[in-house]
């Protein structure tokens, strides 16, 4: 590690280690120290890096281990779980999650991991209809996003009661009167709204 002179602070890694004391003139005292450095284990836990949410974004850090997580958020505040864990994240950002052990004799070391939040606001959304045409007994339903929000970003999916998906775009006649389930995710992959109707 090399030789030093006066009060310093050496970082060290686990290892095996000789500590010799020498006066000013570099005459070496006739008593060496040895120090053995073991290596801690470190938390494990997992996050996603980069994850988008609507208006904010509601998770809990996953572990096998039994943690303590603190959350930073982009503003430097520390973020508290609610009673059963969730952090809410409403700032866009990087966020610092941090995970310890929670027993306090557990000598392993903390991990520190980022987060990086997108928000993207919330679609306002309905569904409208049915629209009869002539000569046909089926009516229109059609998806109706609010002017601010283009429908080409979007994916549409209308499915039955059993879960099939019957249509893909903005406007679907039910062939059955029966309850469907009308969704649209934005494709970026982040699930925008779902609705009913019958």
């Amino acid at each position: 590690m090399g030789s030093f002179t006066g009060n310093t602070s050496v970082s060290l890694s686990s290892g095996e280690y000789a500590v010799e004391l020498s006066d000013a003139s570099g005459c070496a005292f006739h008593m060496t120290v040895f120090l053995q450095l073991k290596e801690k284990n470190r938390v494990d836990f997992s996050i996603p890096t980069q994850t988008i949410a609507c208006e904010a974004f509601i998770f809990r850090p996953q572990s096998e281990e039994d943690l303590t997580f603190t959350i930073t958020d982009p503003n430097g505040t520390t973020l508290s779980p609610d009673s059963e864990g969730n952090f809410t994240l409403g700032l866009e950002g990087t966020y610092q999650v941090k995970g310890a052990p929670a027993d306090p004799n557990n000598e392993d070391c903390p991990r520190i991991r980022d987060l990086n939040l997108v928000l993207n606001d919330q679609v306002i959304y309905e569904v409208s209809g049915p629209q009869y045409q002539c000569n046909s007994p089926r009516g229109v339903y059609r998806a109706v996003l609010d002017p601010g929000f283009d429908p080409d970003d979007y994916i549409f999916m209308w499915r039955n009661s059993e879960g099939t998906i019957v249509n893909r775009v903005r406007q679907y006649p039910p062939l059955n009167k029966k309850n469907y389930h009308w969704r649209f995710n934005q494709k970026l992959g982040l699930p925008a709204g779902t609705s009913n109707y019958f």
